[in-house]
């Protein structure tokens, strides 16, 4: 392997100075044209490539990201969605050729903690999911000075950066495809009812069924646990306590399962007595028997944009802030579970 071309062998070659090879890759400094481009061309011929980590030291900046993921390193991609996001952060970050970090908890902590890290210029700023259950990090991050974005609205207004995906616009959206269809006596099947995602779906659908047929909403009924046994067991009740149901709502797939297993236990067949619909996409549920029609959220588009505001943030360190960005990213992904009436 050839020895790597370093500034002083284009020094020697050019009959320059380092500082001058410098200045002149950097384009500052006082020099002629001449000069500049004498430097730049011999540079190109030797095949000089500019050190990344020197240039990173003299600028103070790491070039990179910090995703926090959640849960433990052996648990941490249970979720299949945190895939999506993180290559939707990866192809921004390449974009400015950048890099993100993968970050754990316990890694974090072992190194001191999210502004050891970027006073160090291991990381220029930290992505983050904000959930009930990871409050602490929100806090421990506003107290930093690291700048950050979190994933997911607040369930308290907090002065701090996030994005999220509208999760009442999406209900609203799922109700309108279902009366599209011409279904009426819906049945929403959620999981516990302190998970927020689930709640506000619920509301948008909600408010969207007594705006456009008052007195024909349905009910709605809380999971146990989002299992899918839990959600079965919540199913065969609703469904012996509104037997005039045609379709049932859940709030995620992993309800959806429960509900076809409990739809299949009390022998209406989907979707010929009964519709079912249900928000998100696993990548399995393409496989399931009748394939589920969901409405699909952009989980790739989020995790981009929380990137995209990140670097806006970092360019702009004077600009008006927090930013609070709610995404219409959801879309209608059709499936055999719900046919037109």
């Amino acid at each position: 392997m050839p020895a790597r071309v370093s500034i002083i062998t284009v020094a020697d070659a050019a009959g320059v100075s380092t500082a001058t090879v410098s200045q002149a890759l950097r384009g500052i400094g006082r020099m002629s044209d001449e000069t500049r481009q004498h430097v730049l061309a011999v540079a190109e011929q030797l095949g000089y490539r500019p050190n990344a980590l020197a240039q990173r030291f003299v600028r103070q900046r790491a070039d990179a990201i910090g995703f926090l993921l959640d849960g433990e390193p052996d648990q941490a991609f249970h979720n299949p969605f945190w895939f999506e996001i993180i290559n939707g952060a990866h192809a921004v970050c390449a974009e400015h050729d950048m890099t993100l970090v993968l970050l754990h908890p316990a890694m974090v902590a072992q190194k001191g903690g999210f502004d050891v890290l970027f006073q160090e210029k291991r990381i220029d700023g930290l992505l983050f999911p904000d959930t009930p259950e990871h409050a602490d990090w929100r806090r421990t991050a506003m107290k930093s000075s690291c700048p950050f974005v979190a994933l997911g609205q607040p369930q308290v207004p907090s002065p701090h950066n996030w994005v999220d995906i509208d999760n009442q616009a999406a209900g609203r959206f799922m109700y309108h495809q279902i009366a599209a269809r011409g279904y009426r006596r819906p049945v929403f099947i959620s999981g516990p009812a302190d998970i927020g995602i689930g709640t506000d779906r619920w509301r948008g659908f909600q408010a969207a069924a007594r705006a456009s047929r008052p007195g024909t909403l349905g009910a709605r009924l809380c999971a146990a646990a989002s299992t899918t046994n839990a959600a079965r067991e919540t199913t065969v009740s609703a469904l012996q306590a509104e037997p005039d149901c045609d379709v049932i709502v859940t709030s995620h797939n992993i309800i959806a399962q429960g509900a076809l297993q409990a739809a299949q236990q009390l022998g209406h067949r989907v979707p010929e007595d009964l519709g079912l619909i249900t928000f998100d996409s696993y990548p399995l549920a393409a496989h399931s028997d009748p394939r589920v029609a969901a409405v699909d959220m952009d989980m790739y588009g989020l995790g981009s944009n929380a990137v995209r505001v990140l670097l806006e943030i970092l360019h702009r360190p004077d600009g008006h802030w927090p930013v609070q960005h709610m995404l219409h990213l959801y879309r209608m992904q059709d499936g055999e579970s719900l046919p037109h009436r």
